[in-house]
């Protein structure tokens, strides 16, 4: 995450971000709840459980494999693997990775990165093979009580 996006102060339980390491290799996983008010200050709106990003026009290249699913209680979950094809600063590369959103009904969301790691000088280790966190493991914390601010 780029310096100017990091939060120190972390208003869902389980926010922040984690190195995984596995065979040797070292990947990321980016978890953050963004309430309504935190949302709409950085998109000028809250989060929209009727949007779409499957279906966005023109489509993302950087979407793909994307799912859309309304839960039961209102809430959609968005799921898609972002294979990173641009670079970051400094000439940091970051790998493959899955990504997903939540939203609630109230405005919120918890966004998700499973990301593969980066290549650049100082990193830690090399490229993961897949994402640390698999579609269905990412859809499951997504979708549990633990990763919510309580109420």
């Amino acid at each position: 995450m780029p310096p100017e996006q990091a939060t120190p102060d972390y208003p869902g339980p389980l926010d922040g971000e984690y190195a995984y390491r596995k065979y040797g290799g070292l990947g990321y996983l980016v978890l953050s709840y963004e309430d309504r008010m935190a949302v709409t200050e950085k998109t000028g709106r809250p989060a929209d459980p009727d949007g779409d990003l499957c279906t966005e026009v023109p489509p993302s290249a950087f979407r793909t494999h994307c799912t859309r699913e309304v839960l039961p209680d209102g809430r959609v979950l968005t799921v898609w693997n972002d294979p990173m094809q641009f670079r970051g600063g400094d000439d940091v590369r970051w790998g493959p990775e899955l990504t997903g959103r939540l939203v609630q009904r109230d405005g919120s969301q918890l966004l998700v990165r499973s990301s593969t790691g980066f290549e650049s000088t100082g990193t830690q280790g090399p490229l993961l093979d897949a994402p640390p966190v698999s579609r269905e493991q990412l859809r499951e914390l997504l979708t549990g009580p633990e990763v919510l601010p309580p109420s």
